[in-house]
């Protein structure tokens, strides 16, 4: 048998068209990694910036509840001391509740 039997086969696959196409599904891939961790972090950050507003927004309830009861609790003596001083162009206790709830 002859070398010439026994030679290999020619390919036309160049190399640099495999490398250069390796280079840029690669690059694809990096984006394509990169923009999902982009998109996930956005998604932690947004959730986390609601429970922060959700938190600031119950801490404002609270602070408004709070002042109306004092305003209510500084209604109620300024009207007990209108009606000890007997003075009766002002509202009587239950008016100022109802005034000092509003609409």
């Amino acid at each position: 048998m002859s070398q010439d039997a026994l030679s290999w086969p020619e390919t036309k696959i160049q190399v640099t068209g495999i490398t250069r196409l390796a280079e840029r599904t690669g690059l694809f891939l990096l984006l394509l990694f990169a923009l999902i961790i982009m998109v996930a972090w956005l998604g932690f950050a947004t959730k986390a910036e609601t429970k922060a507003l959700s938190v600031e927004a119950q801490t404002l309830q609270k602070e408004a509840f709070n002042l109306k009861r004092y305003n209510l609790d500084l209604l109620e003596k300024v009207s007990e001391a209108c009606i000890s001083a007997e003075v009766y162009g002002y509202f009587y206790t239950k008016d100022w509740e109802v005034l000092a709830r509003g609409p």
